[in-house]
């Protein structure tokens, strides 16, 4: 060999020398920064635990069907030596290729993909109910069957794949160069392909006739019939047995086939017709058997009186689908509205008016946008809704994070190093109760501002109002380098710090560095002055996508909250679900009915929910804001898909016990799956089987309106003491209105109240031992819990009780109201009209519905007038004090109405007074904490002034 082809072959093994080392780097480098985040969440049992079972699944998928493919083609191969060929054609060699595409690319992974399902089969323990036509265990459908037919038509799939390389390589042959008649080939083939293929053919058979076998047992969960979730009469009483039939003839047809193909007695020529024969009855007896026996059985068993048949089955799909949904347990009594809202209903109910919510989270947050967020790179991206304990009373509030939006950075701050080195974080919140307003129509702010400036004693300080980690954080900054952080802004410049949290993981140097700075703008890595060793990088601070990273087997919850911790730190809540599509007679989710929201990112988590008859909220998750910290915390050992991967990852789930305090405080039931639970009920709520037959008592979720539109209410949370109770509690609620009809039918509501949880005792946890909950990862022991209780209130159907559109449409009748509405929607304002809330009140039901005005020059919301009714009357006035007051002595005599005004304003006014004496009590304090005597004094003059008037 010449030099010049020495030098030419050694270029190209260079250059495939650097192409294989900078794929591998790549590929390194990114296994390698990935286990480094998963390390700085202490989850790399996680990521290894993920990684290992995908890749063990992986290779078990390649190399079960290698065997099958290798298999076909050697023996293939080997018969067609026979035929004294000169040489293997090219096409064999594609055979090859085409067989090593598919193991890699499809093969491996349908295996891999059956990761969940496999965990679950494995590791899951029994639910402890049992269907009502086989007597299995709902574990065995929601789990194990989804792993047996996983794997058949992994079988299958390979099964024809073989037949297929078989095929090829043998007929190929007909092409070889020394065939001079087709003819004459084919009678030599034949012989020698039937055979194999007969066998590969009967082993298909045979897998299909598994797999047909367990589609009696599909049928629990997804039956034939419109009218059964499940099994109806003639999947129980004609598919079920069809399936069982076709399934043994299959076995025998595959003998029978099999048989045949060994069978040579026939012409060579006519060969092939045996076995193609036999295949072909076992599709007819498919056809006759599976689709025309089960018509028949209708005609003669169902048609003549559909209801009598289907009327167990209906029993079984109203009980099963209330279990799969949660909504076994729930507490159903009647509430009958009577007369009008009364003084004393207003003394005896403070609690629930002082947190009635006139604050909408859609105004409030653009208000917030132009109050709050002070500069253009601040954003509030939701407002969330929560209570707080303040002293011995309960408030709710409306809560927004102040996040850091780099999109709306000034042009020339959007260098590298400014977008990844200094502004790195969002700044603080914004908190106001949910009820309050200044005399500007605007929310009274009790936390505003930078640095954090609270204006409501008990509220905690905010110590650590940096956030790094939340929705919007969608890309990484690096933190500890020399060049500082901004902080928050100032007058005319702006803070600066240095983060001083755990997140994320340190650069280093060397080949660490060069990893890790290759998953990232790797050039700007290299060249910054500003990089060090110490540095840390802080990436996938986006809350919705790291808790999908660590846990990918949940589902999650569209809306996490914002919560201040008495730690003064800030943190994310976020409800997770586990789910299935398997539950035996439980009703499938549909989409439409769940199209309540008007913001299109709502509907689109909806969406994951669809087609699921199985949902349960299992784990509550915890993010710190500052430093990314997840926790998952178990609080429904109860559910067999938490327990199976809580055995699975045994350091990923907590306790419930462990979580702190003050944030167990802040638990509520979920929205989403309220959501879900109310639109399942609206159908389900009937328990007559001859009802739910004929959909005679159908619900709907109700509509109101919402800026000139019309949407279904959305679930909203509210402080209020339920009818029968003696205090108020938190519960999420949602009101009911027949099917084509706007008058209210009944309302719903979810307990949010969680006592604090403890560890469990030692005779709770031999319990705990025995019902197969490994580790004791349990809830708080407290069978009366009211969490997550669901409590329905039916009204009278022998009278009126006014639905949400109803009272909209009295709003738009009353002269005066609607004369005002029209008049402000045309003077350089719109009108908005917040969220319609029905709240019963002692025996009477109370609408309340805030009025918003906003210029149409500027999105500035502002609330301007409240619209209260009950059953009789409706009024709008200023604030909800005027508005209650005169809806309460609305045709009372004026000697009673003058005592009402004095009694109702005294109640109202002196709550207002102490607000006010609390909101100056700490300007006092905070001016004598940073030395402004002249401040002091002048507040401490307006707070005298505030509490003589307690004295009037």
């Amino acid at each position: 060999m010449d030099k010049q082809k020495i030098i030419k072959f050694a270029g190209i093994g260079f250059a495939l020398l650097l192409f294989i080392s900078f794929i591998l780097f790549r590929f390194g480098s990114f296994y390698f920064v990935d286990y480094l985040w998963y390390a700085s969440h202490s989850y790399t049992q996680v990521w290894e635990k993920q990684i290992k079972l995908e890749f063990l699944l992986y290779i078990l998928g390649v190399a079960i069907a290698s065997f099958f493919y290798m298999a076909s083609y050697f023996i293939s191969l080997y018969r067609i030596f026979h035929l004294n060929v000169s040489r293997v054609r090219v096409i064999h060699y594609l055979v090859i290729a085409f067989a090593l595409f598919v193991l890699f690319t499809i093969n491996g992974p349908m295996l891999n993909q059956l990761a969940e399902t496999f965990v679950l089969a494995l590791y899951a323990p029994d639910y402890g109910l049992n269907d009502p036509i086989y007597d299995k265990d709902a574990s065995f459908y929601m789990f194990r069957l989804a792993l047996y037919q996983g794997s058949l038509n992994y079988l299958k799939f390979t099964l024809v794949i073989s037949f297929i390389i078989s095929a090829i390589s043998y007929f190929s042959t007909l092409y070889s160069e020394n065939i001079n008649s087709r003819y004459l080939e084919l009678k030599k083939i034949i012989p020698l392909a039937i055979p194999q293929l007969s066998i590969i053919a009967s082993l298909f058979i045979i897998v299909f006739s598994v797999d047909f076998y367990l589609g009696k047992y599909h049928l629990i969960y997804d039956g034939s019939s419109e009218k059964v979730a499940g099994a109806s009469y003639i999947d129980v009483n004609a598919r079920s047995y069809a399936y069982s039939i076709i399934s043994y003839l299959g076995i025998l047809f595959a003998v029978v086939l099999a048989i045949l193909g060994f069978w040579r007695r026939y012409n060579s020529l006519n060969y092939w017709k045996i076995p193609l024969a036999t295949f072909g009855t076992w599709i007819i007896a498919y056809f006759i058997i599976l689709r025309i026996y089960p018509g028949i059985v209708h005609f003669v068993s169902i048609n003549p009186n559909e209801f009598l048949a289907e009327k167990t089955y209906i029993k079984h799909s109203i009980n099963y689908t209330r279990e799969g949904y949660g909504l076994s347990n729930i507490k159903r009594s009647k509430f009958s509205p009577k007369g009008n809202l009364r003084l004393s209903d207003i003394s005896n109910n403070q609690e629930t008016i002082n947190n009635i919510r006139l604050w909408d989270y859609r105004p409030i947050q653009a208000t917030l946008s132009q109050l709050q967020e002070i500069r253009q790179y601040y954003e509030f991206a939701d407002v969330d809704i929560d209570r707080y304990q303040l002293g011995d009373k309960v408030r709710q509030v409306m809560i927004a994070a102040r996040e850091l939006n780099k999109d709306s950075l000034p042009t020339r701050s959007k260098t590298w190093e400014s977008r990844h080195l200094q502004y790195t974080h969002g700044y603080g919140l914004a908190m106001s109760p949910s009820n309050e307003v200044t005399d500007a129509g605007l929310p009274h702010l009790w936390i505003r501002d930078f640095p954090s400036l609270i204006t409501k004693a008990g509220i905690p300080s905010v110590k650590r109002p940096e956030i790094y980690y939340g929705e919007l954080n969608n890309d990484y900054v690096v933190v500890n380098t020399s060049l500082k952080e901004i902080d928050y802004p100032l007058e005319q410049n702006f803070a600066e710090t240095v983060y001083q949290g755990k997140g994320g993981f340190k650069l280093g140097s060397g080949l660490r560095y060069l990893l890790i700075a290759s998953e990232f703008d790797t050039s700007k890595f290299i060249i910054s002055r500003y990089i060090n060793d110490k540095s840390r990088i802080l990436f996938r601070r986006n809350i919705h996508q790291a808790v999908r990273l660590v846990a990918p087997f949940l589902k999650y919850d569209s809306d996490p909250y914002l919560v201040l911790g008495k730690d003064g730190r800030l943190y994310w809540m976020m409800d997770a679900y586990t789910s299935s599509k398997r539950f035996p007679y439980s009703a499938t989710l549909e989409g439409h009915p769940m199209k309540v929201a008007t913001q299109s990112n709502q509907e689109r988590y909806l969406e994951q929910f669809y087609g699921i008859n199985y949902i349960r909220n299992s784990v509550k998750i915890t993010i710190d804001a500052y430093d990314g910290t997840m926790s998952f915390y178990l609080v429904d050992p109860s559910d067999p898909i938490a327990t199976a991967w809580s055995i699975f990852f045994p350091d990923l789930f907590k306790p419930l016990h462990e979580m702190p305090d003050f944030l167990q405080s802040h638990m509520r039931h979920a929205e989403n799956l309220f959501l879900i639970q109310a639109s399942i009920y609206a159908d389900y709520h009937m328990d007559d089987p001859r009802a739910f037959y004929n959909l005679e008592d159908r619900w709907q979720i109700a509509n109101e309106l919402y800026s000139g539109q019309s949407q279904k209410v959305e679930p909203y949370y509210t402080l209020i003491k339920l009818p029968g109770e003696k205090k108020e509690e938190y519960v999420l609620m949602l009101p009911f209105v027949p099917n084509n009809k706007e008058n209210i039918i009944a309302w719903m509501g979810a307990r949010c109240d969680y006592p604090l949880s403890r560890k469990p005792t030692v005779k709770e946890n031999k319990k705990l031992n025995k019902s197969n909950i490994k580790n004791n990862i349990t809830n708080n022991i407290v069978k009366k819990s009211p969490y997550g209780k669901i409590i329905v209130y039916d009204f009278p159907r022998s009278r009126q009780s006014y639905g949400p559109m109803q009272i909209e449409s009295r709003i738009d009748q009353e002269p005066n109201i609607s004369k005002d509405l029209t008049l402000w929607n045309q003077q350089g304002s719109r009108v908005i009209r917040g969220n319609l809330l029905t709240i019963p009140i002692a025996n009477t039901l109370l609408y309340i519905e805030p009025i918003y005005l906003q210029s149409t020059n500027s999105p500035f919301p502002e609330l301007r007038r409240v619209i209260v009714a009950d059953n009789t009357n409706l009024v709008m006035g200023e604030n909800l004090k005027d508005a209650l007051l005169e809806l309460s002595t609305k045709g009372t005599t004026k000697k009673d109405a003058d005592k009402s005004n004095s009694e109702l304003s005294a109640n109202l006014n002196l709550k207002n007074i102490a607000n006010k004496a609390q909101a100056v009590f700490l300007k006092v304090q905070n001016a004598a904490a940073r030395g402004d005597w002249d401040a002091f004094g002048k507040n401490m003059t307006q707070l005298k002034k505030v509490l003589k008037q307690i004295n009037r």
